[in-house]
């Protein structure tokens, strides 16, 4: 069975291009595009990994992470943040703080984020 990665992302560019890019490499993608989703997806289905965009409108990112990590039952899922924000400040808070897998920067290289994911979660 193909592990599932759910990308949350509100530019519907973004979403297709990293719909297009996973599936390439044989994950099932489940999309989101506001961050108030996300935890009404996961009521129904655990992801195997979950992509987060930051800057979102209504629920931000950092609020999405901090629901995740608040319910046992969603605590242990991996995420990467995929996100336009650079600051050193938001990458250390994400990966030694929140415990994110990764922390990557817009625009993004293909080839290292799907590495990222592969050694994140595998195939």
């Amino acid at each position: 069975m193909a592990k599932t990665i759910m990308v949350v992302d509100d530019e519907e560019s973004m979403v297709h291009l990293l719909r297009t890019i996973l599936e390439a490499q044989g994950y099932e993608v489940t999309t989101v595009m506001d961050g108030r989703e996300v935890v009404a997806h996961l009521r129904d289905r655990r992801p195997d990994l979950i992509i987060l965009d930051l800057m979102m409108p209504e629920m931000d990112g950092w609020e999405v992470l901090h629901e995740v990590r608040q319910d046992p039952g969603t605590a242990n899922i991996p995420v990467i943040i995929l996100t336009v924000k650079k600051d050193e400040l938001d990458r250390t808070v994400g990966t030694e703080f929140l415990k994110v897998e990764g922390y990557v920067t817009k625009p993004f290289v293909r080839r290292a984020l799907v590495e990222l994911v592969g050694k994140t979660i595998g195939k």
